[in-house]
């Protein structure tokens, strides 16, 4: 960032927030720097955090200008839903797992999730990325049906089925990022 470097100060009075933490997003075309800090912090402290972290702020930017957007407004396809029933069903049935539902949604900030009641929620825009990076969250959301963690065993589960699944995580996470 060649330019003064802009960012947005949320002070919140809030019981729980004791800590400054400082996160970088992007919203529509823009790319925020934001930090979090305790009500009575002093701007002095937040501009010396500010520049402390300069490189590590530069290079996240960097990072989220390289990714692909995929926005929530943009909807997939029709077709979609199906496709991915057949491929949930083809994973559960592999992995040995049953599900109780699948659901959609146009999720803001992850590709899916599943619930302890086995329900799945997969991210419509998960129709617009590559069909092994689409497998990758299929496989990884199942296996919560057995580990609803992300433990060793977790990862060692789904790498049986998917023996790359390390680098399709950092693929997806490298490549795209929600909007």
């Amino acid at each position: 960032m060649k330019q003064e470097m802009q960012y947005k100060l949320i002070c919140q009075r809030k019981k729980g927030l004791k800590n400054i933490s400082l996160r970088i997003k992007r919203v529509d075309d823009e790319i925020e720097v934001i930090v979090r800090t305790p009500f009575l912090t002093s701007q002095a402290f937040i501009d010396n955090l500010l520049e402390e972290k300069k490189g590590w702020i530069e290079k996240k930017v960097l990072l989220l200008q390289q990714k692909t957007v995929l926005y929530k407004s943009q909807k997939p396809q029709q077709g979609y839903e199906e496709y991915f029933q057949k491929r949930v069903d083809f994973f559960a049935q592999q992995m040995g797992l049953t599900y109780s539902k699948l659901v959609f949604k146009n999720l803001k900030s992850r590709w899916g999730s599943c619930s302890s009641l086995g329900v799945i929620v997969l991210n419509i825009q998960l129709a617009k990325v590559e069909k092994e990076l689409q497998d990758y969250v299929i496989v990884h959301e199942l296996a919560h049906l057995k580990y609803m963690n992300h433990s060793k065993e977790f990862h060692k589960f789904v790498e049986s089925f998917l023996a790359n699944a390390k680098k399709l995580q950092k693929e997806l996470d490298s490549k795209y990022t929600l909007a």
